[in-house]
């Protein structure tokens, strides 16, 4: 699949500050080359400004992706989000932490350069204070005097490029440790997190399929547990679990009903048949502090369910009402009749609403998402109704691996996928909204050359620098060069534009042209080597746009199931069996 690079020089001022230099003086961002000074705009700016400029045209198709914040770490929820529900995730990548320093990771593929200047800073600094408000202070009696501050300043010729890389645009791998497709209400849960376990002691089976009784040391019964297994939810009588109400509300089990656990591995492989070594080593390690504690015992609860994630309800049970809580399993318990006891696993699940599911020839289960705010609804709020019948906006393929984790594959539909490709290229096109310092500052493109390349690099990036004339206008030096990079590719759907036509890329009207190469230049700005090159670019916009099937009344789209990505195998921990 080929990709797109794009290449912009800007006039603007220096929008990005950097630290205070010492009291009221605020700094640029700067870079030192040769023994001269060259001011920038970062790559996080950059991005903040394409966002936000995104977000103003188009609205809610880049709404901003809710965020979470575990400890000192502030990170995109995606729980409550992914690349299918967000575009700003599609675009710009995220980094989410589990757990024992494991993250889920996606690179951005939207690329972004520094923004650096193409003319020295020569160290100008400006003085200002709040005069106005002083003036007005005054006018009323007031005792006022102003606040005077500094501020470091440089207009100049930026010079700035972005790529886009097609074969993540649109997708995105997760490995997780499990996953369970509650088919009443439609809602694929996937299992990020390692697994918590639990073993519950004196367990008999009860009355009904799925339902077991819980009895203290003295054989009296204390309460029930039910276990729903077409939604994945187990119910669990009040009177077995505690409830702790510290910085959030949360629920355990009692430890007089838990089994005691050997802290040895070797028991926790026996307890544990055909399971992976992983989750063996979890056992242990939930067991107890150091394997010099072997032998010892313990009954520290394991599983700790927070507010999210359980429901209070009542369920009948012989003709008797029993009180309890309502939350999701990981698999499916485990009773061991001999033994009396019932092993619980459960780990904090990612919910997506809204699914069908489909069974591939291969083993792949296929749930097609068809709208963008379900994710964020929980379970309780899922319905069936109208927005079911809204087109797909994706569809997520799960695949059971050898070493017992699932492969999950987003992947965004074509027509979707095509909506955020033309939404970026226009945006970089015409220019951001960029406001700094309560000053409104221009990021628009003076002269931009897009391409459509082989691989996602900036090839024309190195080359680009700008001489000065005296009239205000300047030279762009190195395109020629760039046009001779061999990954750029030529005419990578056979483009039909014309020299002439609409400011095609020469002035011999009716010669076909190089439409995989797209120019702009305001009348400030030219380059000597245009004419020995005029067929090998456009001026034409559309035409350009034609390569990726998105110029204006393009309807071609294909299902997102003809690619998917391999899985990356160090993306996320743990392992273990689906549940369906």
């Amino acid at each position: 699949m080929s990709h797109v690079t794009i290449t912009v020089i800007y006039e603007a001022n220096a929008l990005n500050r950097d630290e205070k230099i010492g009291g009221n003086i605020l700094s640029i961002k700067k870079l030192s080359r040769n023994g001269q000074t060259f001011s920038f705009i970062g790559k996080p700016a950059l991005r903040h400004y394409l966002f936000a400029t995104l977000q103003k045209a188009y609205g809610e198709d880049w709404r901003p992706a809710p965020v979470t914040v575990q400890g000192e770490v502030v990170q995109f929820d995606i729980l409550r989000a992914d690349i299918l529900t967000h575009a700003e995730l599609d675009a710009f990548g995220y980094m989410y932490t589990i757990a024992d320093q494991a993250s889920l990771t996606r690179r951005a593929p939207v690329g972004i350069t520094k923004a650096v200047s193409l003319e020295v800073y020569p160290g100008d600094m400006a003085f200002y204070a709040n005069h106005d408000l002083v003036a007005r202070g005054i006018r009323q009696g007031l005792s006022a005097t102003p606040s005077p501050y500094n501020k470091e300043e440089h207009q100049s010729f930026y010079k700035a490029s972005f790529t886009i890389d097609l074969d993540v645009l649109g997708k995105d791998v997760w490995i997780v440790n499990g996953c369970w497709y509650d088919r009443e209400k439609k809602i694929l849960r996937l299992y990020i997190f390692p697994f918590q376990r639990e073993t519950l002691k004196n367990v008999k089976q009860g009355s009904g399929d799925g339902v077991y009784e819980v009895f203290d040391n003295k054989n009296k019964k204390e309460g029930i547990i039910k276990v729903d297994r077409d939604r994945g939810r187990l119910f669990v009588s009040k009177g077995l679990m505690r409830l702790s109400e510290d910085e959030r509300q949360k629920i355990s089990f009692k430890v007089e009903f838990l089994a005691e656990q050997e802290k040895n591995q070797k028991e926790d492989m026996k307890q544990q048949e055909g399971e992976q070594s992983e989750d063996a080593a979890q056992e242990k390690e939930q067991g107890g502090e150091s394997q010099k504690q072997q032998g010892k015992k313990t009954k520290k609860p394991n599983i700790e369910i927070f507010g999210e994630d359980f429901d209070m309800d009542s369920v009948d049970v012989s003709g008797e009402k029993e009180e309890g809580y309502w939350f999701p399993f990981a698999k499916e318990p485990e009773f061991n009749e001999k033994k009396e006891t019932l092993r619980i696993s459960y780990s904090v699940g990612k919910e997506v609403c809204c699914c069908e599911n489909n069974e591939t020839n291969k083993g792949e289960k296929i749930y097609t998402i068809s709208s963008p705010n379900r994710s964020e609804q929980p379970t309780g709020n899922a319905t069936t109704n109208k927005q079911d019948k809204q087109p797909p906006i994706g569809q997520i393929t799960v695949e059971r691996l050898p070493s017992g984790k699932y492969s999950v594959t987003f992947c965004l539909s074509e027509k979707e996928k095509k909506k955020r490709l033309r939404q970026l290229l226009e945006t970089i096109k015409n220019g951001f909204y960029v406001q700094s310092s309560n000053e409104l500052n221009s990021l628009v493109p003076l002269f931009l050359v897009a391409a459509v390349v082989k691989v996602p690099s900036p090839v024309f990036h190195s080359y680009f620098h700008i001489a000065k004339r005296n009239d205000g206008t300047i030279w762009v030096l190195g395109l020629a060069d760039g046009l001779k990079n061999s990954w750029l590719v030529k005419n990578a759907k056979d483009g039909n534009g014309k020299t002439g036509e609409q400011g095609g890329g020469g002035d011999v009207k009716g010669e076909s042209v190089n439409s995989s190469v797209y120019i702009f230049k305001s009348s400030r700005v030219s380059w000597s080597e245009e004419s020995g090159f005029r067929k090998e670019f456009t001026e034409n916009w559309e035409d350009f746009l034609r390569n990726f099937g998105i110029q204006n009344g393009s309807t071609n789209q294909s299902n997102c199931q003809e690619s998917t990505h391999e899985p990356k195998g160090n993306e996320t921990p743990g392992g273990t069996k689906q549940n369906e």
